[in-house]
């Protein structure tokens, strides 16, 4: 009898345990619907919460990057959304609110902004008007597990959206809640272009499947851009021009298109840069006089500088001979571009303005490797000294260009300029250039200058001066990122011996390289440099120096976005401690 009455027991327990089992397989299964399938009204709610401090950088969108300034966020979780309040910048940007010192702390509370340069920050600003928690109130919409929040007047943001609706329809009517809820019209159009991008079918191959399909953006998402996005999409699959036709904002190259096909002026000036377009129009004509209907002085001038270029008569040019054509150079250019064609040097002659007329020449001399042309800078400005010493740089150009070592010695410098052997050597990477150098600094910077070009250390063992031998070490490590811990070894001076350790431990992510450097302060900076690349916290015990070890925990707090990180402070400064990390630097992520 016992013996049954315990059999009956292990049974009930055995479907009990099985109860609960397919109870949570139907709650696993319900938690993966999407709200919209539950049946529910909007409901009005308050609470209280305690928050956290996020802090992001606007310029990157992530948080662990170097920005001149930082953004401050209150924000709390519920139902599994994170709402967020901008409460304040830390940073340079704040100077716009407060224009002296240099640490700036800006507070908002809505309708004012709070300044203090030197003491509380936002985050102390905020707390010592609100404390630790929020009296939260506003409407929740079940359907989406949305909800429009506010405490004391101040309106909370979405931390982030849902990204895992399938139904085009829904998606649209999930999107809309952005600005009916949050006031950010930004943050619809950031939905609805996730929403686009993610169901969006590139693969029609028939073109009225495709017109058809792109038309129900409209119909289905309610954004005219998105259907414009999609027209030219397969605008440019198809090239046929019934979907730029369709288009409620033309695109730039289905108007140019259309002015082709139509033979309508009228496309131009829709567009903000008129000037080629009505270009296209007048070379279409054949008639130069189409640029004259250009409806401002700009458009009119470069629409004729087009034309002219185009259809090749340099006598043309005089048309821009008026103020908009001076002032934006056309004349200049239009003059410019048919010497360089016709490499005829009488047609600088027509430009008046002298440096532009020079600038004529030298193009001309680089582009025919004519180095007699480099002489007209003596003509031009015979009575400037320092314009007249241009055609010794247009002659160095030249030869350079040429890779000509007899024109870098003239009957003035019989020892040759040195900068013009060292540019010849750096761009034609041969160092046996840098023996014209009749004096020794130069040859050796000359060496320097091409290791550094090709990344080859073994030119820099040519170099006898120590200064520049560790110098042209150090650069060539660095610029062509070498795991050569044994040439930085070569290096005499103290601190371009740890610059050089540094880089290879950086680009080798081989921490071991920075306990080759010998001034424990400066091997503590690469400890900490490394520790934040590798996301390696015990780097960061390691150092001694409190305020580096701080910065290092800070900077990995930040990174990972995980408060936790600051338990493992264990040295504390006068300007850095435990305390600041966990009040200033528990960050999350709520950038997408």
């Amino acid at each position: 009898m016992k013996f049954h009455l315990i059999s009956v027991l292990i049974v009930l327990i055995l479907l009990a345990s099985c109860s609960d089992n397919i109870s949570r397989e139907d709650q696993a299964v319900s938690k993966k619907q999407i709200y919209f399938d539950r049946d529910c009204d909007n409901k009005n709610i308050s609470f209280v919460t305690d928050y956290n401090i996020k802090i992001k950088s606007p310029s990157t969108g992530t948080t662990g990057t170097s920005t001149s300034y930082k953004d401050i966020y209150a924000y709390f979780t519920f139902n599994d959304t994170v709402y967020v309040l901008y409460i304040g910048t830390i940073g340079s940007a704040a100077s716009r609110y407060y224009p002296i010192g240099k640490e700036y702390y800006a507070y908002y509370d809505g309708s004012s902004v709070y300044v203090n340069a030197t003491t509380r920050t936002p985050v102390e600003f905020f707390r010592q008007r609100y404390g630790r928690e929020l009296n939260v109130s506003g409407t929740f919409h079940c359907k989406w597990n949305l909800g429009k929040f506010s405490t004391n007047g101040l309106n909370f943001s979405l931390g982030d959206f849902n990204r895992s609706i399938e139904d085009k329809k829904f998606a649209f009517e999930y999107c809309s809640l952005f600005v009916q809820n949050f006031r950010s019209g930004s943050l619809k159009d950031k939905c609805l272009l996730y929403y686009y991008n993610k169901t969006f079918n590139r693969s029609i191959e028939d073109k009225k499947f495709a017109f058809e399909y792109c038309s129900l953006f409209v119909q289905n998402l309610g954004s005219g851009s998105l259907k414009d996005k999609c027209l030219l999409y397969y605008y440019n699959k198809t090239k046929d021009i019934i979907f730029c036709r369709n288009m409620e904002q033309l695109n730039y190259a289905c108007i140019l298109k259309l002015v082709i096909l139509d033979k309508d002026l009228n496309y131009c000036y829709k567009v903000k840069h008129k000037g080629e377009c009505f270009f296209i129009f007048a070379n279409i004509s054949k008639d130069i006089q189409v640029c004259d209907k250009c409806d401002d002085d700009l458009c009119r001038e470069s629409c004729k500088f087009l034309y002219i270029l185009e259809n090749l008569n340099y006598e043309d040019c005089e048309l821009l001979n008026n103020e908009i054509g001076k002032k934006y150079d056309y004349l200049y250019k239009c003059y410019i571009n048919f010497t360089l064609i016709n490499q005829d040097e009488k047609l600088c002659t027509r430009i008046e303005d002298d440096l532009n007329k020079w600038r004529c020449f030298e193009k001309l001399a680089l582009k025919t490797h004519d180095e007699t042309l480099c002489d007209k800078s003596k003509d031009i400005f015979p009575t400037n000294v320092a314009l007249r010493n241009l055609g010794r740089r247009c002659v160095n150009n030249v030869a350079v260009a040429k890779r000509d070592i007899s024109l870098c010695f003239t009957e003035e410098n019989t020892l040759g300029d040195s900068e013009c052997i060292d540019n010849i050597a750096v761009d034609s990477k041969d160092s046996e250039f840098c023996d014209y150098i009749n004096y020794e600094k130069g040859r050796f910077l000359c060496l320097w200058h091409v290791a550094k070009e090709v990344g080859d250390i073994s030119i820099c063992n040519e170099i006898k001066n120590i200064e520049l031998y560790d110098f042209c070490i150090k650069d060539v490590v660095t610029e062509f990122k070498l795991n050569r811990s044994e040439a930085c070894d070569q290096i005499q001076d103290e601190y371009l011996n740890y610059l050089c350790l540094s880089d290879v431990a950086f680009n080798s992510n081989n921490y071991d390289f920075c306990f080759k450097i010998e001034d424990e302060s400066k091997r503590e900076v690469c400890l900490s440099k490394m520790a934040i690349k590798l996301n390696n916290v015990d780097l960061c015990i390691m150092i001694s120096d409190s305020d580096l070890h701080c910065y290092c925990i800070l900077q990995l707090a930040d990174k990972n976005s995980n408060v936790s990180i600051c338990d493992f402070m264990i040295k504390e400064s006068n300007t850095c401690s435990k305390k600041s990390c966990i009040d200033l630097y528990p960050f999350i992520r709520f950038d997408s």
